[in-house]
């Protein structure tokens, strides 16, 4: 017999489609505790520049957690999120007819015919930076090198398009994912057509955007009808389901990292996206983030290599933690942006202040992660320099597999960092989310439902 025929109210089933994997959470109406939790990588990488990933073969995976899930408590809500600002070309009907371009793409970066890259054209024409990795920047490259599919007519997020799946609905656009492709309107909170129109691009290629807690329709399973609502992007889930007071920031490492804070000022400098209720959040992305501690680990297992040794990721990760909670850095900084920046992709990053007995492991593994979050704290600095805030909730895979890091931006944010104790922010989150649009828990329940360690 499944748990809630037993006992319970039911159950909110959050998805995240992520970067490199998806993943799940199944979270009690009654008391906001994750019952079930599970994470499973894709299984095709990206193996060029353009990071395009098999939308089918997501979708598939997807589906089947859920389904898993549904077989063993009663799902009373789903509420999906996932990666932002990359897309899928759709046809007339909202299918995708592409592979998923991710927001890694490096397709702004090439030249095109004029000797400019796609992303230097895009300013021109427009006056506005839509930065690589931007939907509308990958939509415009795509056109430009005549990749367009002969049934192309619009583009997607993946979010959207899953739930378009689900539902058997066209996609809609929550302004969390709309805004993240790029060319979008703060006030109006639709896609700017003046932008578009200079861009050579008609409205008729974006989605449709919707509002705050929308249903998009039922998912079927064993004769049940279960409400699912309109996708959010993964950086305002992450905060939906980590950050109960508004005066608290948010930062999340992972593939990439992020630091937040909730606003209420759509003209406040910094990358300002939509939030819920009217208010925003304001940002700053960093490309690289855990990925540069990725980095470190696969030059160690390459060295090791050379000499014939095979030592597991976890073994070389293992190592590291040890060290850099050491932190015996013998003075070494590194600046960890190895895949650049939003603004200007050819920054990269270094190691410097190296003396003679500062180059080991040793000294390398806490330098890293203090550049992790040296990146973060100035990130932190630009989008609020009268550092206000004191407490700081910290999501993300880096943030909990390395202990040290949590430590390390403790010292550079000058404030509290805190841990949810639930794992997989962004799909408890998403929980949460469609819970609202259901009607089964109110914003007040929401609230009391996040704890930390």
């Amino acid at each position: 017999m499944t748990p809630f025929r037993e006992n319970g109210s039911g159950y909110m089933l959050g998805i995240d489609l992520g970067t490199t994997s998806v993943s799940l959470t199944v979270v009690s109406v009654d008391d906001g505790k994750s019952v079930y939790t599970v994470s499973k990588e894709y299984e095709n990488r990206p193996s060029d520049d353009e990071y395009r990933l098999d939308t089918e073969g997501i979708f598939v995976l997807a589906e089947s957690l859920i389904s898993s899930a549904a077989e063993q408590y009663r799902i009373a809500s789903i509420g999906v999120t996932g990666q932002m600002h990359g897309i899928a070309l759709t046809d007339g009907s909202g299918k995708p007819v592409s592979p998923f371009y991710t927001w890694q793409s490096r397709l702004g970066e090439r030249k095109t015919e004029n000797g400019k890259t796609v992303s230097e054209e895009i300013e021109y024409r427009c006056g506005k930076i839509i930065p690589t990795g931007y939907g509308i920047n990958t939509y415009y490259a795509l056109r430009s090198f005549g990749r367009l599919p002969q049934n192309a007519e619009g583009i997607a997020a993946l979010p959207d398009l899953f739930v378009s799946r689900l539902t058997g609905k066209k996609p809609l656009s929550h302004p969390t994912n709309a805004a993240s492709l790029g060319a979008f309107d703060l006030k109006t909170l639709d896609f700017d057509k003046n932008t578009l129109g200079l861009l050579g691009i008609s409205r008729s290629v974006l989605p449709e955007v919707t509002g705050d807690f929308r249903l998009s329709g039922t998912w079927k399973h064993n004769g049940e009808k279960i409400p699912v609502a309109v996708s959010i992007g993964d950086n305002q889930a992450g905060i939906f389901g980590a950050v109960p007071n508004s005066r608290d920031g948010f930062i999340n490492v992972g593939t990439s990292s992020q630091v937040s804070l909730v606003c209420e000022d759509p003209d406040r400098a910094g990358d300002v996206r939509p939030y819920f209720g009217g208010k925003y959040i304001v940002s700053g992305a960093g490309l690289c983030g855990g990925r540069s501690y990725a980095i470190l680990k696969d030059f160690v297992a390459s060295v090791l290599a050379e000499f014939g040794y095979k030592i597991t990721s976890d073994k070389i990760y293992s190592l590291l933690n040890k060290y850099a909670e050491n932190d015996d850095n013998k003075g070494l900084r590194v600046d960890t942006r190895f895949c650049g920046t939003r603004r200007d992709p050819s920054v990269r990053g270094c190691v410097s202040g190296i003396g003679a007995d500062g180059l080991s492991l040793r000294s390398l593994a806490p330098a890293f992660l203090r550049g992790i979050a040296d990146e973060l704290a100035q990130m932190y600095g630009e989008i609020d320099p009268e550092r206000n805030c004191k407490r700081f909730a910290a999501a993300g895979n880096a943030i909990r597999r390395c202990p040290p890091l949590a430590r390390f931006c403790r010292e550079a944010l000058g404030g509290e960092v805190v841990i949810p104790a639930h794992t997989e922010e962004a799909a408890f989150g998403a929980a949460l989310y469609g819970g609202i649009g259901a009607g089964l828990i109110n914003e007040n329940d929401r609230k009391r439902m996040i704890r930390f360690i």
